[in-house]
């Protein structure tokens, strides 16, 4: 390729380089709920206590849908403060940041420290 077509098209790699690494970094938020397209995205969460528990978030993230041992809990979204997000409905909460979660049933013993698996 002759120079002067190399120098031209220098400034355009210059730019360009600088959006291909962002799309090589998660910014170190884990999983981005936001980010998710498309329909229902279904995560599974290991807690530090062995347990476990499932999430559905509709295609508009507003909604999940959580099991939990042997029940079923459909939450709406409460509180969005950047990747923080809180589902909740009647006396059960769900707080998801990044790949992190902690679910909250009033009565039962909190599932905290619990990561996307």
């Amino acid at each position: 390729m002759p120079k002067s077509v190399l120098r031209a098209l220098a400034p355009v790699g210059l730019l360009a380089a600088p959006l291909l690494l962002v799309g090589c970094t998660d910014g170190g938020g884990g999983l981005d709920l936001g980010a998710l397209t498309g329909g229902d995205r279904e995560v599974r969460y290991r807690c530090d206590d062995d347990r476990s528990f499932r999430v559905s978030y509709n295609g508009d993230r507003d909604r999940a849908t959580v099991e939990a041992g042997d029940r079923t809990y459909r939450l709406s979204l409460e509180d969005r403060d950047g990747s923080r997000r809180q589902y909740g409905e009647d006396e059960v909460r769900l707080t998801v940041d990044g790949d992190e979660a902690r679910l909250r049933i009033a009565g039962g013993r909190d599932y905290s420290g619990c990561e996307a698996a």
